[in-house]
């Protein structure tokens, strides 16, 4: 068996061979990425129309083909060959003489004489004779070599054939517009994915196999690129094709049309209702895994409900080698419903008059200037943004990765924005910071925390170093200077790098057994001398609660308060941490809102509250939390 020779082609430019195309067999489709080794340029069979590529798998397939065109290395005789096939070919041309002589540029042709003949020459008188009398002597004249006549329609002849070699009949084409469809329930007609449509020119006797072939080569790159790269089954969706032009006498003519027709490939109704569902799971897993830790909202089944954790089942808590549970959804899946809803077209509104009564209150409101608003001043800066987002508890004491241990203000990591405080009106005062309200706006918005939205409501808190009042009542701040004030906000800051990371440590072995509060640590970024955090939405003060004092062990809610549970847990939460660290930290002060905590102190000795830190284990008295989860005895 002879070797494989390698198929006739002609290689295109660098600019198809740098991007991905699909195989162009019609019944493949497969897309072949920029440089891969299984791309072969194969020569189509109707001149008319481009090389084709095709993967390894096709490439192997035409070479078995009986038809196809193949070459190898060409030798000296073949080419000798191939020169007299072309020379037998050309029948209606003059053959041209195969030996020349040079001749002196000057040099005159004479004209072109007789072939030898034993007949008499009438140009030459001594081969005259009497009738019936026969020379006895016979002159043999031939040709001279060198250009005959012919040589004349030399150039006229080599420019026919040339443009023979390079021409083609024109072939019949017909102009398509490409499209991909998706069918919708209750409507006849199918609707455009993704406006994907283009005009393409092709043979006008063009097969629906090879029509196929064509839309999934043109449109399967786009669409690939439109829904994700979902898998649709291009090969198998069917095409939708229009009637071919008949006369009057129903016999298959060839008509041009003056319009281009519209071919194009149908998505089933369940295919797109698939893309659809897994395009909504690729949303909520990307959202899922860009929200913060601590945003927690975990069900319980019932079985582990009926169960007690045990203190050996925390030996892998927040290990990174344990794998998450998966939550079940096959039964959230089959209950959804499969078909999309239609279209809903409601009638005009009934046009009614308003109510006067009403309408006379909102006015006597509405009518007025609202002269209050914008009267606090607004005092705007440009500011260096530092996000808050500290890793877990298990990366920030690798040994390796020691840069992750504290919390610094690099270069690389900063954000620029505008910053606009009300910092003549305070929303509250602590023992060192006092908050006001802010607005944040970056440059290029965040995927998560601060700074994902424009304008952007945040606290901005400031430390100062004593307060005083005047005659009239105000109070007047003494602040630090800016180096000492960036010095202890970054203090600051760095504590709640700590505080976030070890509360998310609590709350990951939690929230995989029981139903934990939906507490998030407030997210917060430095900018020199202020410290911004979210802002807390409370429609009172009394909204704003200290769940346990860093001076006590103990909740401060009584045990009637509708928040009681809260401070419960997060006195379970000090267990955790005091137990799982070796009795070295816990988080105390801890205070906020139902769903955000605020300025969380780490307690790790004693402070200036005595002994609080030692007798944490006195104090501490554990809860229902507690004793379900099986925590030992301080």
């Amino acid at each position: 068996m002879s070797k494989p020779l390698e198929v006739y082609a002609q290689f295109t430019d660098d600019v198809r061979a740098n991007r991905p195309v699909v195989c162009e067999r019609s019944s493949c489709g497969v897309v072949l990425a920029p440089g891969d080794q299984n791309r072969h340029l194969v020569r189509n069979q109707n001149p008319n129309l481009p090389d084709r590529v095709v993967c390894s798998a096709c490439y192997n397939w035409i070479l078995g083909k009986p038809d196809t065109l193949v070459r190898g290395d060409i030798s000296e005789q073949a080419a000798v060959v191939r020169r007299q096939a072309l020379d037998a070919k050309r029948k209606d041309a003059t053959p041209l003489q195969r030996q020349v002589t040079a001749v002196p540029p000057n040099y005159s042709m004479p004209p072109p004489l007789p072939p030898a003949s034993m007949l008499p020459y009438v140009n030459v008188p001594s081969s005259w004779g009497a009738p019936g009398h026969q020379s006895t002597s016979s002159t043999t004249y031939f040709q001279p070599n060198g250009y005959s006549a012919a040589h004349a329609s030399y150039g006229a002849e080599r420019q026919a054939w040339a443009s023979r070699a390079y021409h083609h009949d024109p072939a019949e084409s017909i102009g398509l517009i490409l499209q991909i469809l998706h069918e919708v329930p209750g409507k006849l007609k199918g609707t455009l994915v993704l406006n994907l449509s283009e005009g393409k020119e092709v043979p006008a006797k063009v097969t629906p196999a090879g029509l196929r072939g064509l839309i999934i080569q043109v449109m399967g790159l786009r669409l690939a690129e439109a829904t994700n790269g979902y898998p649709f089954p291009l090969a198998q969706m069917p095409l939708r094709e229009v009637p071919n032009y008949k006369q009057k006498d129903k016999t298959m003519v060839y008509k041009r049309p003056k319009v281009s027709i519209a071919i194009a490939l149908v998505i089933p109704a369940p295919q797109w209702e698939a893309y659809i569902d897994w395009d909504e799971n690729s949303v909520i897993a990307r959202t899922t895994q860009s929200s913060s830790s601590f945003s927690i909202q975990a069900s319980v089944p019932d079985s582990l409900r009926s169960q007690a954790l045990g203190a050996a089942d925390w030996e892998n808590v927040n290990n990174p080698d344990v794998t998450d549970r998966e939550s079940n959804s096959s039964e959230d899946e089959e209950s959804r419903p499969r078909t999309p809803p239609q279209s809903r077209k409601r009638g005009p509104p009934a046009y009614v008059s308003p109510d006067r009564s009403r309408l006379a209150k909102v006015l006597a409101v509405g009518g007025q200037p609202d002269v209050t608003a914008g009267a606090t001043p607004l005092g705007s800066e440009q500011v260096e943004f530092y996000a808050i987002e500290p890793p877990s508890l298990h990366e920030l004491l690798d040994p390796e990765l020691q840069h992750l241990s504290r919390f610094t203000c690099t270069p690389d990591e900063a954000s620029q924005g505008f910053l606009a405080i009300q910092a003549n009106l305070s929303i509250g005062c602590g023992t060192f910071k006092t908050a006001h309200r802010g607005w944040i706006t970056l440059h290029h918005l965040r995927d998560a925390g601060l700074g994902t939205t424009k304008n952007e409501l945040v606290v901005v808190k400031r430390t100062f170093r004593d307060l005083s009042k005047k005659s009239g009542g105000q109070t007047v701040y003494t602040r630090y200077s800016s180096p000492e004030e960036h010095k202890i906000i970054l203090k600051e800051a760095n504590n709640l790098y700590w505080a976030i990371s070890i509360m998310g440590f609590s709350y990951s072995g939690v929230a995989i057994y029981y139903e934990t509060p939906a507490k998030n640590s407030s997210k917060a970024s430095i900018r020199k001398t202020y410290l911004l955090e979210e802002y807390i939405e409370t429609n009172s003060d009394s909204e704003f609660v200290k769940f346990v004092h860093n001076g006590s062990a103990v909740p401060l809610l009584d045990i009637d308060d509708a928040w009681r549970w809260i401070a419960d847990f997060l006195c379970f939460t000090q267990h955790i941490q005091y137990w799982k660290s070796g009795e070295m930290v816990f988080l105390s002060d801890l205070q906020g809102s139902e769903i955000l905590l605020t300025d969380p102190q780490i307690m790790t000795s004693p402070w200036k509250f005595g002994s609080v830190f030692e007798q944490f284990p006195d104090q501490h008295v554990c809860n229902q939390y507690c004793a379900w989860f099986k925590l030992p005895e301080l």
